[in-house]
């Protein structure tokens, strides 16, 4: 259900409400724009690109806003994805090292 409410997953029937208002969420993006996330049960296998830094990890739903001619802009990055870690109080291997 979890995943058929941040648009993971089709399902025919669902409505979904946010302080009493209906709100439309057909994909992740939807989601996330509303403040809804996702933490699945097993992140190494559901949530990650264990490949990937923390900081790539969390600023990947948002790359269309961190780019400027198809090129990440790092710096935005660090910002906003420092801002993501500290609000979702991400703990990471090495304090304060995300990148």
């Amino acid at each position: 259900m979890a995943k058929a409410v941040v648009g993971l997953d089709a399902s025919p029937a669902r409505e979904v409400f946010l302080g009493g208002e209906k709100i439309s969420i057909n994909k992740p993006r939807d989601a996330i724009r509303h403040g809804i996330y996702l933490v699945p049960e097993n992140r190494r296998t559901e949530g990650l690109v264990v490949e990937m830094s923390v900081r790539e990890n969390v600023s990947l739903p948002s790359l269309p806003g961190l780019t400027r001619f198809g090129l990440i802009q790092r710096g935005r990055e660090r910002e906003m994805a420092g801002q993501q870690i500290a609000s979702l109080r991400v703990k990471t291997p090495v304090p304060r090292r995300w990148s």
